[in-house]
């Protein structure tokens, strides 16, 4: 993660709250987690599945922040058969 900066919901009693604004990135094991404020991911993430997703959610709720910014490198293991 090169940049992080998703606000999270105005009015949040307890912190994290991300159902507006939100980065989800996969957390190893085919499960996610959602991201946003001062609930920032990690500075890498390592994927074993072939393929994976990245979902960012935006609602017109959204007052400010820059966004997001990542970086991604495939790196080819040996297989085993």
């Amino acid at each position: 993660m090169i940049d992080f900066d998703i606000e999270e919901d105005v009015n949040c009693g307890f912190p994290p709250c991300c159902t507006h604004t939100w980065l989800s990135l996969p957390q190893g094991g085919g499960d996610t987690k959602q991201y946003c404020g001062l609930n920032r991911p990690p500075p890498v993430v390592y994927v074993s599945q072939v393929k994976t997703n990245i979902k960012f959610h935006t609602s017109k709720v959204v007052v400010g922040g820059r966004g997001f910014q990542l970086n991604y490198t495939v790196l080819l293991g040996m297989c085993v058969t």
